[in-house]
């Protein structure tokens, strides 16, 4: 259970929500590996195709797309930020936003 913080009228009480606890992680590699094991593609290809892919969904994330790929689920962009009072000051250049997407290097 994940304890969440709660705010507004409420603050001060509690409130928990279940959580998924991951248990391990699979790397690109890992994936090839297991998706080239008894078929007749080879570890380059799927490595080429995987690569692609991931290129086109940044390329399509980066142009506001959203993408629902079927068995997967969905992709979009999101971003947060803290409140502030004054509108103009919430803005990408107080973030430091970037418009465009990078993924985490791979392992």
């Amino acid at each position: 259970m994940y304890e969440m913080p709660v705010a507004g009228e409420d603050k001060g009480k509690k409130q928990y929500c279940a959580r998924l606890v991951p248990s391990g992680t699979v790397n690109i590699k890992q994936l090839t590996e297991k998706l080239q094991y008894g078929r007749s593609i080879t570890l380059v290809e799927i490595q080429g195709v995987l690569a692609g892919l991931i290129h086109e969904l940044e390329v399509a994330l980066q142009q506001g797309e959203r993408i629902h790929l079927d068995g997967l689920g969905y992709f979009r962009m999101k971003i947060s930020s803290e409140p502030v009072k004054i509108r103009r000051k919430c803005g990408r250049s107080m973030y430091g936003l970037n418009p465009l997407l990078s993924f985490r290097k791979r392992a």
